[in-house]
């Protein structure tokens, strides 16, 4: 006689083990995109600190010159 109660089980087991490794797989993708995202986000903000000092220290400047004029 044919008993799929065993079958079904194992094909169940075999999906499962498989959506397990897709789902890690999907995860080390998004925590190596949020990453990147982030280096990206933190060089830019570098690159915007640079370029506020270099602003705050030409109004400095400026400053000087209308105080000395």
């Amino acid at each position: 006689m044919y008993s799929s109660a065993g079958k079904e089980g194992d094909i169940s087991a075999a999906r499962g083990g498989f959506g397990d490794k897709e789902k890690a797989v999907e995860n080390q993708w998004a925590r190596q995109h949020d990453a990147d995202k982030i280096k990206q986000l933190q060089e830019r903000l570098a690159e915007q600190e640079k370029a506020n000092k270099t602003l705050a220290e030409d109004v400095a400047q400026l400053k000087q010159q209308i105080k000395k004029d």
